[in-house]
């Protein structure tokens, strides 16, 4: 029986359910625009891009080239090393052929910094590659210094263990304004504490202007601080142009312009380059304008009123002047031209990072917190009280929401391997829609450069630093948004508010602070029934060391939901949103003492990946309550489909159909994939079942080893905590749902959408050239799953 509850009124439809192990996964159920009022755009689009080209030839050819390459040191002590004792050690080739090549290799646990001493001239290269294997998790850096004293650097790059070598580039634009040589090369790891070596160190160089966007080629984000914007790169040796149709009476051409710090005159008294703008209309009217270089890393916003030009074509020249001696450079973002309108269509997906389904109020699911602007959120349209996300982690539950590509398929598993160019996204379809296309993020690893999920936005705020609270992100998407009054939107908003620490303001530090009264017993501190593990070690980075901790770190997690509500008032208020379509959702939940986990969304679990989902529109059911099983991964054909937009070629199904009556019966199980790919799940009706991929710890605090091949079920209708591993005594149901799954899993896309370190394929091909492969080669995917794993458990399960 499925349960459709409207309002306070419940009503209940008889399906005929039956229960069998062939059923295939969910497809597109087309299009619902007839329950949903469209929102497209008038034939002719009221906001376009503008694109330009060079007005002569002459640039250098982008190619990569090797400036120096400095030796392995035939002595370990050659190389000052702190951390551990370095030593040379001796890698013979993979093929068997040719000869051993010496590395420079520390082990223990330590941190540990590398000085590379020699003449490093800056104006030489700007550019390090760096061959490198680590053994686990790690962070590398590089910068140069002199005489003791660190000059420039380069931003950290995460790496996974490997037991190949991987090529990291650092780039160091700004190399080129120091013409004294630095004496150390400096190489910092930070992160797993395993082995390292150092295979090769080579200094290389780019031609500068190929640091931004060629104007030659599409427009791609730049990064100016903490603000992205889609661009080129404008250079003093050649100018651009472009034109555009005139817009109607009202009309407008906007664009920002900056430079990156990398690529700035770092000195105050240094001659700051000027950037001047032509038009020219067929009926001869012009317009010309100058703006000197802002002195700060930051984008200037400029709006022309194109009253005066009718019906005619504009011609649009760019040009970029400078008294010094290098070449200077300027990136233009967003060139646009804007037809103003009343009603202008807005589409806002809201993504609350670490949000359990049950802590928002309108969940009735007896939690005590406070969420009254989501509540009144939620009246407005349709709630899913059972909606499932399909990863326990955040880049890659964000992917699969981007692109409604499963997490199987992407093979994307960790937040550190971006999405790769040629993905289709959600925001590159409304993009091509004529709709502005704007995400504010809160946490620094969903920006572009980490993820790749800036592509098809205009605009992307992310922090500079690891996260920042929804307070912050709020502003930088008002800021955005009052450059596009009049225009569509689709915006993507992230907030990172519920995420650990859990840190909440005052007053919501304390608002349930009283929770302490009632203190948990020690035993609460154990593995739950069910699982004779035995009990849990608490010590998870100091955040829980005591029953007490638990109740404390629950409360503060409510505090932060709370405040994440207040701020969201902001969003829910401004006008164009309250007329336009929103979702609001959750990349995954979160433990706080389920399963012994504490703290962290590790696992497969219900309390990970059961997320909140609501959807309101204009003209929608209002208070509209949905208890059928449903998939995030479907929110973005949802919401294409009420923008009345073509979503054909888009994955997914529209959820507006679980507003019908009767409603559609699920049609097959819901799957999960855990992060790093250590388990998956299998939901269907009342049961959940977790399949351990590989040998792993069960993650938070928790000594818990899980063995390759170890499997749980478990009944949701008498224990929806997962409180009592049933398995023993429901065996022959157990296999079946297990080789459901495991069939799933066989039928994983081999190819994925996981890119590199870099995505710019011209790039890649010229390392190639030079006889490096970058970090992160995609590669062959390796299969989740081992058909031949041989543990105990298979064994049972064959």
């Amino acid at each position: 029986m499925v349960n459709f509850r409207h309002g306070t009124t419940t009503v209940n439809f008889n399906v005929a359910l039956a229960f069998t192990l062939a059923l295939g996964c969910l497809h597109g159920c087309g299009n619902l625009h007839e329950n949903a009022e469209s929102q497209g755009l008038a034939d002719r689009q009221r906001v376009r891009a503008v694109a330009l080209s060079p007005t002569q030839s002459g640039a250098e050819q982008a190619v990569l080239q090797r400036s120096a390459r400095v030796p392995i040191p035939t002595l370990a002590s050659e190389w000052e090393a702190e951390g551990s004792e370095p030593y040379i050690h001796l890698v013979h080739p993979g093929s068997g052929s040719g000869k051993p090549k010496s590395v420079f290799a520390m082990s223990g646990t330590a941190p540990k910094t590398v000085h590379i001493p020699g003449s490093f001239l800056g104006t030489s290269f700007n550019v390090v590659a760096l061959e490198i294997t680590v053994r686990m998790k790690e962070l590398v850096s590089i910068q140069f210094l002199t005489d003791g004293k660190p000059i420039i650097g380069s931003r950290g790059i995460a790496l996974e263990g490997a037991a190949t070598s991987q090529v990291l580039l650092f780039p160091v634009a700004q190399s080129r304004l120091h013409a004294k040589p630095f004496d150390t090369l400096e190489v910092q790891v930070k992160g797993g504490g395993g082995e390292i070596a150092i295979h090769d160190v080579a200094l290389l160089s780019r031609p500068i202007s190929s640091w931004l966007p060629d104007p030659d080629k599409p427009a791609d984000l730049i990064a100016l601080g903490d603000d992205l914007r889609r661009g080129v790169g404008l250079s003093s040796l050649r100018a651009l142009a472009g034109d555009f149709l005139a817009p109607e009476p009202g009309g407008f051409l906007s664009f920002s312009f900056g430079v990156p710090a990398p690529l700035r005159y770092p000195l105050r008294k240094a001659p700051q380059p000027t950037l001047f703008l032509g038009l020219t209309g067929s009926s001869g009217k012009k317009i010309e304008r100058s703006f000197p270089m802002p002195r700060g890393a930051r984008w200037k916003s400029v709006r022309i009123p194109l009253e005066g030009f009718a019906d005619e074509r504009i011609q649009l020249s760019y040009r970029l002047e400078s008294d010094s001696q290098f070449e200077a450079l300027c990136a233009l973002g967003d060139i646009r031209v804007h037809e103003p309108f009343k009603g202008a269509p807005s589409v806002l997906l809201i993504t609350s990072d670490t949000h359990r389904a049950d802590h928002l109020g309108a969940s009735g699911n007896r939690v005590d917190i406070q969420t009254p602007h989501l509540d009144a959120f939620a009246k407005r349209g349709l709630f899913f009280e059972n909606c499932y996300t399909a990863t326990n982690v955040t880049n890659p539950s964000h992917i699969a929401l981007m692109t409604a590509i499963h997490p199987r398929d992407t093979a994307i598993l960790n937040n550190y391997r971006p999405l790769l160019g040629a993905a289709n996204t959600l925001a590159e379809k409304f993009r091509e829609a004529g709709y502005a296309t704007l995400a504010a993020t809160s946490a620094k690893h969903l920006g572009h450069e980490i993820s790749g999920l800036g592509q098809g936005f205009d605009r992307m705020y992310r922090p500079r630093v690891p996260q920042v609270n929804s307070r912050l992100s709020i502003s930088a998407l008002e800021y955005y948004l009052s450059d596009y009054e009049g225009t569509p939107v689709f915006v993507w908003l992230h907030v990172f508010d519920a995420h650990t620490p859990y840190d909440p303001p005052k007053p919501y530090d304390q608002m349930y602070i009283a929770d302490t009264a009632t203190t948990l017993t020690p035993g609460a501190l154990n593995v739950p029934p069910g699982d004779q593990r035995g009990p849990v070690t608490p010590v998870n980075a100091g955040l829980v060391g005591s029953a007490e901790d638990v109740v404390f770190q629950s409360a503060q997690y409510r505090g932060e939901i709370t405040f994440l509500d207040t701020q969201l008032r902001r969003v829910f208020e401004i006008p164009r949103f309250k007329e336009g379509i929103i979702a609001f959702t959750a990349d995954h939940g979160e433990n706080i003492g389920h399963h012994g986990i504490y703290c962290d969304h590790a696992g497969l679990y219900p309390s990970s990946i059961h997320v909140p989902l609501i959807i309101a529109y204009p003209n929608s059911p209002k208070d509209f309550r949905i208890s059928a099983p449903v998939e995030q991964i479907h929110v973005g054909r949802t919401l294409l489909e009420l923008a009345g937009i073509d979503a054909d070629g888009f994955p997914g199904e529209n959820l507006i159909k679980h507003t019908m009556s009767p409603a559609p019966e699920a049609k097959a199980p819901r799957f999960a994939v855990s992060a790093h790919g250590q388990c998956a799940s299998l939901n269907y009706r009342q049961w959940h079942l977790i399949l351990h991929l590989c040998k792993h710890k069960s993650g938070g605090v928790a000594e818990v080893i899980f063995e390759q091949g170890e499997t749980e079920l478990y009944n949701l209708a008498s224990d929806p905590q997962c409180a009592s591993n049933i398995l023993e005594e429901n065996f022959d149901l157990a296999w079946a749902l297990r080789a459901r799954l495991v069939a799933w899993l066989g039928n994983a896309d081999s190819s994925g959408l996981g890119g590199q370190l870099t995505n710019d394929e011209e790039m890649i091909s010229q390392l190639a050239a030079l006889g490096y492969t970058m970090a992160g080669d995609p590669g062959m995917i390796e299969p989740l799953w081992d058909p031949n794993c041989d543990t105990e458990w298979c064994r049972r399960f064959e």
